[in-house]
């Protein structure tokens, strides 16, 4: 999924995520934010934090949901995992 200010300076993208394995990881996701085009940062977090965090940026910050699915999820390293929020 893939969220955008109202300015388009600040996108969020969110990717399903994957061990070395390839078995996913449902409790988990992986949000990338970038400012002005750049990757600003990167983070594994839960997946209720990823509920919270676009329902919380689109009803109270008026994002834009841009109707981006990313399918294809990205591989997370067991230390990654690890860190998660």
């Amino acid at each position: 999924m893939q969220i955008e200010s109202q300015s388009g300076r600040l996108v969020i993208d969110y990717y399903r995520i994957q061990d070395w394995y390839c078995n996913l990881i449902h409790d988990k996701a992986l949000k990338i934010i970038t400012l002005n085009g750049e990757t600003f940062s990167k983070s594994v977090i839960t997946t209720q934090n990823y509920v919270n965090d676009v329902y919380n940026r689109i009803k109270n910050f008026n994002y834009v949901d841009n109707n981006v699915e990313h399918t294809t999820p990205q591989f997370v390293s067991t230390r990654e995992l690890n860190r998660c929020e």
